[in-house]
């Protein structure tokens, strides 16, 4: 926000200002200015079919990049399979934006692939209860396990 002879004040992106001492400046990042890359990374079940998920993502990313130019200059990428949790396959889908458009597209982007997945029958994970049976497996969540065996 300022920068004096002694101190330079930050606002916090949520309204709260700092006054730092110059000698105990270290580095800055600044988000407001210039081209950033709006990141957002996907979780979906091991069950998925990764193609069929991967097409679906890179079908949002072209609907949004031609239904949505004020936002997306650039049409978001599908770099692919970035992590194999415990519980989840990670995908990750970027693209650049203007600093003043990131959270912005980030918001976007997550809100049309939650309601696509929705559509689409695509699981994204969550905590589940799995229970093994001699004579079969079957998966249920939590409140499943719970009417059916009790706390």
């Amino acid at each position: 926000e300022t920068i004096g002879m002694r101190t330079t004040s930050v606002r916090e992106f949520n309204g709260g200002l700092f006054i730092i001492h110059n000698g105990k400046i270290d580095r800055l990042v600044n988000y407001s200015k210039g081209h950033m890359k709006a990141i957002v990374e996907v979780s979906i079940a091991y069950e998925e079919n990764i193609d069929k998920v991967m097409t679906i993502l890179e079908e949002i990313c072209t609907d949004l990049y031609e239904n949505h130019e004020e936002l997306f200059k650039i049409r978001p990428e599908v770099q692919g399979i970035t992590r194999l949790d415990p519980s989840a396959v990670v995908i990750r889908v970027v693209c650049e934006e203007d600093a003043a458009s990131k959270f912005a597209a980030e918001n976007l982007l997550r809100q049309r692939i939650k309601t696509v997945f929705d559509e689409k029958g695509i699981e994204i994970p969550y905590n589940k209860t799995v229970i093994y049976n001699q004579n079969s497996v079957k998966m249920m969540d939590k409140k499943e396990a719970e009417v059916k065996y009790g706390n």
